[in-house]
């Protein structure tokens, strides 16, 4: 297949662009091949232009003879674009502006995150030692402190055996400033005394150790005076 010749048309410039060229392509029952060629004029100033016709010869098989396809003279008009076609450049430069100024500001913030995160991991190497030490001296006071104490005396004669909950009133009565468990009943509430000496009764004389845990557990904290260590000498041999 030759290529085509589209002529010379004056005053205006042809570009031929590479034919496309497709091989098996089925019409009908037929096989056939096809080349597209593609021209584009261009004009450099306003006017009407004459494209030439277009003449194409080819070979019949079926009527064995020569054929041509022809293509008429077609006019072409051409006019002056527009002025207002494309981007101002003011405007385009004042977007250009605006981007790099959201660029920038993008970057201070992550400048100053930055900044801040360096900032808070150098106070936080610098002051974790003594934070730790802080927060673990007021660990320490909580632990040792007599509310907490308290709270968890009571929630061993809630929940404890009683064998466990005699040695926490021990601890207990220690840690309040008594010798023994003896002087710290002698300040401490009647009713828990009473429960106190059914716990003793049952635990070392064999008998029932059940108590009223409730009642011993809201009295056990009250007491008459500040406790204040005994100054015996020795601890009595045969308490009560």
């Amino acid at each position: 297949m030759p290529a085509i010749d589209f002529g010379d048309a004056n005053g205006i410039r042809a570009y031929l662009r590479p034919p496309k060229i497709e091989d098996g392509l089925e019409i009908g029952r037929d096989t056939a091949s096809r080349r597209t060629e593609t021209v584009v004029y261009t004009a450099e100033k306003e006017g009407n232009f004459a494209l030439p016709s277009v003449s194409y010869p080819w070979f019949d098989v079926d009527a064995r003879q020569d054929e041509a396809a022809s293509l008429p003279a077609v006019t072409m008009k051409v006019a002056a674009a527009p002025e207002n076609i494309g981007i101002a450049p003011e405007q385009y430069r004042n977007d250009a502006m605006e981007v790099s100024r959201r660029l920038r500001q993008r970057i201070a913030l992550a400048f100053v995150a930055l900044a801040g995160l360096a900032a808070t991991a150098w106070a936080g190497r610098r002051l974790w030692p003594k934070s730790y030490l802080l927060l673990h001296s007021l660990a320490i006071r909580r632990t040792q402190s007599r509310r907490y104490r308290l709270r968890q005396l009571r929630r061993t004669i809630r929940t404890a055996a009683p064998g466990d909950v005699y040695a926490a009133l021990l601890e207990w009565s220690r840690n309040e400033g008594y010798r023994t468990l003896t002087d710290w009943l002698s300040d401490a509430s009647p009713t828990a005394g009473r429960e106190v000496a059914a716990l003793e009764k049952g635990l070392f004389g064999g008998g029932d150790t059940s108590i009223n845990r409730a009642k011993l557990s809201s009295t056990v904290g009250a007491r008459k005076r500040l406790a204040l260590a005994r100054m015996a000498a020795l601890a009595p041999l045969n308490p009560t």
